[in-house]
C-alpha cells in the first residue's frame, strides 16, 4: 500500500524483544532514511 501512494515500504523482521536487534533497526532507517515520517510496528506473537 505504501509503494501505492509513491512511498517506499521496507519489510524488516526483527525479534522485537531483542533490544540490540530494535537499536540495529533505529540506525538503520535513521543512516539510510534520515528521521523516519512513519514507523508501522506490526508484532504479531503466535508461533
Amino acid at each position: 500500500m505504501v509503494d501505492q501512494a509513491d512511498g517506499t515500504g521496507i519489510a524488516v523482521p526483527i525479534d522485537h524483544l531483542d533490544p540490540i536487534q530494535i537499536q540495529a533497526l533505529i540506525a538503520g532507517i535513521e543512516r539510510g532514511h534520515g528521521q523516519p515520517n512513519n514507523l508501522v510496528n506490526n508484532i504479531w506473537g503466535g508461533e
